[in-house]
């Protein structure tokens, strides 16, 4: 009697967690997440489209350009480009995709999400216990996987490749002249306009304040034009090409680099990348302040340039 009784009672239990696991644990499963990040949805972006840089946050084992592994869940990367990624997360015979994109927020901040596809917990009380903790232990590693992504999108020098400062224009006297090239202007060609405002400096009685300037773009006439200028104390007389431009003490994106034209370049693009991120408008045109003396230093490894690029903020 005593046997029927727990036999019974036993029933009466199992029959009660059955019941439970339907009532408590939804007959489809989502896991998804997501965690603000200090910078633009658009900065965010540029991480998502370039497949170097998923190693450099991913916080697993990194097998190949497409397969992942954290901990005891296996990944792959099924697409990825400006909008967003999309992979898959394997952990036993559960296996589903899910997408991670950003979400514009306020002030230049963003979310970046990481939802995935809702998967059938079924009606076997096992398995639907078993699918409820894959399913926490996937919403651990949501948490893990985003908090790696947004510590490594907060450093803009992982986006931009380089620290970008917003700063104050100091200097508003420059004194400046361009010359037109049907050939990318050499060091030595740079170098003698920068020496003939040197000369007209010194012969007027200025006071030079900073590092000389240039600009080098294609104009109209498919023409390089090169225009440098160098910063003075207070205006100067000028003549002929030599002229004096005032620069507006307003806003001004800087960041200092070592290397040559492929470098500054890249440089440049980045300034400008920034600044279309962060929504600001350029009223003049970039420049670069040479801190080394190109024509005397040819080892371009060496060359030290500080960018910068004027913005309204």
């Amino acid at each position: 009697m005593l046997m029927k009784k727990g036999f019974f009672i036993l029933i009466i239990v199992l029959a009660i967690a059955s019941i439970s696991t339907f009532i408590f644990i939804p007959s489809s499963i989502t896991v998804a997440g997501y965690k603000t990040i200090n910078c633009p949805a658009a900065s965010v972006s540029r991480l998502f489209g370039r497949n170097d840089m998923i190693r450099k946050w991913w916080p697993g084992e990194i097998k190949n350009d497409t397969t992942l592994s954290f901990q005891n869940i296996n990944y792959a990367i099924l697409k990825n480009n400006l909008l967003g990624i999309t992979l898959s997360a394997e952990t036993g015979d559960v296996k589903i995709a899910g997408d991670i994109n950003s979400i514009p927020l306020k002030n230049n901040t963003s979310a970046i999400q990481l939802q995935y596809q809702s998967f059938k917990a079924g009606f076997n009380p096992v398995k639907r216990i078993a699918y409820y903790f894959k399913a926490l232990t996937l919403k651990k590693q949501l948490d893990i996987i985003l908090n790696s992504f947004k510590e490594f999108a907060s450093d803009e020098k992982n986006i931009y490749g380089l620290s970008i400062v917003e700063t104050k224009v100091k200097d508003s006297s420059l004194v400046s002249t361009k010359k037109y090239f049907d050939h990318y202007p050499t060091n030595k060609e740079v170098d003698d306009l920068i020496n003939k405002l040197k000369q007209h400096i010194a012969a007027n009685g200025g006071v030079i304040r900073d590092y000389p300037m240039l600009n080098i773009h294609i104009n109209e006439d498919k023409k390089y034009e090169a225009m440098v200028a160098i910063p003075l104390l207070k205006d100067i007389p000028v003549k002929g090409d030599i002229i004096i431009k005032k620069m507006i003490l307003g806003n001004i994106l800087e960041a200092k680099l070592t290397g040559g034209d492929f470098s500054i370049n890249n440089g440049m693009n980045a300034l400008k990348n920034y600044a279309k991120d962060y929504e600001k408008v350029s009223p003049a045109i970039p420049f670069q302040l040479m801190v080394t003396d190109r024509n005397r230093e040819t080892d371009t490894t060496k060359w030290v340039t500080v960018l910068r690029y004027p913005v309204f903020y």
